[in-house]
């Protein structure tokens, strides 16, 4: 497979699972598609068709794994990393970050079944290991498998759920709720418990903030600078602790921003009672 099948840039590595870092010698995309929660349940020979078709690539920190206004051509399972998807800049406003997609996820699976473009960059915010797999065998696999197509459309649900949500909330809230939400996104990823609270193990250069949350830098000093005097963050060197995440979530006060995603283990309705036939 070619990068432009993804829309995507340069410098995309094809893993070879035999030296994959981290996993077990031959380690194979079907027993991968195990692990993923859409696909676990689903009968052992459909996982090994859908691999045929399937690609294994990995991205570093900063490479474009999707472009916003490509074809989405493919389907693609985060397996590893996170992914932060935004909109690209334009007249009189910023890029703008508007999900990030934390292991185990999807991306372009809407997009791609129904022959769109893609809405927004997919950038990697730490090294990514993905899945793609060409859109008419993955939908071919959901029509064999009950289950994983159940799961799909519940986590395509949430997804859409919480683009409402954070449409709704961005605009009655402010740019700094967009900011704590990211700092807690990078929480999420890096932290590293220390005997003082959570040590965001990355340095978030102001700059980044702004960038990332579609903020002014001044906005950005502003909102730390409140954030330090109430004690919901500290500096140590050129990163940051949060002493306590749950009061940082709350700082604010408002309702906080459905920023990130991850695909959940089982829907709720998978454990309904299923409907019963009239007589």
């Amino acid at each position: 497979m070619s990068d432009s099948d993804l829309g995507i840039g340069g410098g995309v590595q094809e893993l070879n699972f035999e030296r994959g870092e981290g996993e077990p010698r031959g380690l194979s995309l079907a027993h991968l598609l195990g692990r993923h929660p859409i696909w676990s349940d689903s009968p052992a020979s459909v996982r090994a068709a859908l691999a045929d078709s399937g690609t294994i690539q990995e991205y570093g920190t900063g490479q474009v794994a999707a472009v916003a206004g490509q074809p989405a051509q493919r389907v693609v399972l985060l397996l590893e990393g996170a992914l932060r998807l935004y909109s690209p800049p334009s007249a009189g406003r910023d890029a703008l970050t508007v999900r990030v997609l934390l292991a185990p996820a999807l991306l372009g699976d809407a997009e791609a079944i129904s022959g769109a473009l893609h809405p927004a960059t997919a950038e990697a915010m730490v090294p990514c290991r993905v899945a793609s797999f060409p859109a008419a065998p993955y939908l071919r696999a959901l029509k064999s498998a009950p289950e994983a197509c159940l799961r799909q459309f519940h986590d395509l649900a949430q997804r859409a759920l919480k683009s409402e949500q954070l449409g709704r909330v961005s605009h009655e809230g402010s740019a700094a709720d967009r900011i704590v939400a990211l700092i807690l996104v990078y929480l999420d990823q890096f932290g590293v418990p220390t005997s003082g609270g959570t040590l965001i193990d990355r340095h978030l250069p102001q700059e980044e903030l702004a960038e990332q949350s579609g903020s002014r830098r001044r906005t950005v000093v502003r909102t730390l600078r409140r954030l330090y005097d109430g004690d919901f963050l500290r500096r140590s060197g050129r990163k940051l602790i949060v002493p306590d995440p749950e009061r940082l979530r709350r700082a604010l006060g408002g309702e906080e921003l459905p920023l990130a995603h991850r695909t959940g283990e089982r829907p709720q309705a998978a454990a309904a009672t299923p409907l019963r036939r009239r007589a």
